[in-house]
């Protein structure tokens, strides 16, 4: 096979995505699929990560319901894609709760919005595949809830969300059946689009912000403790918001937020009543839709993506309890799909052109050039504009 149709067969697979192929063992001497760069999850809203204990590694799901879900592990400064057969792989949904069971080692996901509809369909991942648990006696199918784990309890929370309606119905999932659990008392408003994170130190779910029919953004803080939910005071100097991350920290002992639809690149934590302003030496750019997880394999808070109002986000920030610092590499070009692409044989370099990112969020009009080792940006003063789904020959 000619040296160019071999480089631009690989280079064609890592740059659509589709790295993967199931199916019958191919015949001896055939040609082969090879893996030549992980490349860097794509960008968009539609991340979750949460940190796998057993393992030590922080695992991050990207995916908006229109495709396969793609795996990330971060490996030092630099993600890494992590391959699952696509026959053990789950349904791609978009906003779907997440979060890691600590006590029987597994990563839960439950529901979110799917090509067929809103899921409420239960999967485990153990570290090496994916199992669909039963969903007798499963919550309403719903995306955009919150979720978070009980360590002390051993039990999965799910609050609130959106289905056919806002929803305020709150779950726990011990690794065998959903319950519905109605405890006496204050309960808080149906919402969506709100975060939990359990506070290990005091043994209590916060579960704060989000977003109602009524009201754009919410600044309330609930804490529930396995027997009744806990409203705490009003936040007076903390604006409302949604789509906030809440992580918690076990070293600082503390739930963290940062950003949030509608306010600025604010760092604060709960310290059990009310929001304090954490005033970092650097911080990343405000965001909304974020994905926040503690990496206990480094000890501090990481954060990926989201969506800054103009365009989707691709960066990685980790927190050490004092400042944000940004890691990653910055020379390769954003995820994207539905780009032009083809070989320059004079050059020896495949070439991209436009496409746009996970989630239809952004339009690309950059050019960039692979030559089988490194990518390289092709600053050029005059391109046919931003445009996806276009076709390129040489």
């Amino acid at each position: 096979m000619p040296r160019a149709a071999i480089r631009l067969g690989r280079w064609a697979v890592l740059a659509a995505a589709c790295l993967l192929l199931s199916g019958a063992p191919a015949p001896a001497g055939s040609p082969q699929w090879q893996l030549v760069y992980d490349g860097d999850p794509l960008k968009g809203s539609g991340s979750r990560m949460v940190f796998l204990e057993a393992e030590g590694e922080l695992l991050l799901q990207i995916g908006d319901g229109a495709m396969a879900p793609t795996f990330w592990t971060l490996v030092g400064d630099d993600w890494r894609r992590r391959l699952i057969p696509l026959a053990d792989m789950p349904p791609g949904v978009n906003k779907p709760s997440l979060a890691y069971d600590s006590l029987r080692d597994r990563l839960v996901r439950f529901g979110g919005y799917g090509r067929d509809g809103t899921s409420n369909e239960t999967w485990e991942y153990d570290g090496q595949s994916w199992i669909q648990r039963t969903d007798v006696g499963a919550p309403p199918a719903r995306g955009r809830a919150g979720m978070a784990f009980d360590s002390a309890r051993g039990v999965m929370v799910l609050f609130g969300g959106y289905g056919d309606e806002e929803l305020g119905d709150l779950w726990e999932y011990d690794g065998v059946a959903w319950v519905e659990v109605n405890p006496p008392g204050d309960r808080p408003p149906a919402r969506r689009d709100h975060s939990m994170a359990y506070d290990a130190k005091r043994k209590r779910i916060v579960m704060a912000f989000g977003r109602t029919e009524l009201a754009p953004a919410l600044n309330e803080t609930w804490e529930y403790d396995g027997l009744a939910w806990i409203k705490a005071p009003p936040q007076f100097g903390v604006d409302p918001r949604a789509d906030a991350p809440l992580a918690y920290d076990p070293i600082r002992e503390r739930v963290y937020t940062f950003g949030g639809a509608l306010v600025g690149a604010e760092t604060r934590y709960w310290d059990g009543s009310f929001w304090q302003l954490v005033a970092p030496a650097a911080s990343p750019p405000a965001r909304a839709v974020a994905s926040m997880a503690f990496d206990g394999t480094r000890g501090e808070l990481v954060m990926f993506g989201g969506d800054d109002g103009v365009d989707a986000l691709a960066d990685t920030w980790v927190f050490d309890g004092t400042t944000w610092t940004e890691i990653g590499p910055t020379d390769d070009p954003p995820g994207r799909v539905g780009f032009g692409m083809s070989f320059d044989s004079r050059t020896e370099q495949a070439v991209v052109y436009a496409g746009w990112s996970c989630c239809g969020q952004v339009d690309y009009d950059d050019t960039w050039e692979w030559d089988g080792r490194e990518w390289s940006e092709a600053l050029v003063s005059l391109n046919p504009g931003k445009r996806q789904s276009n076709a390129m020959t040489f």
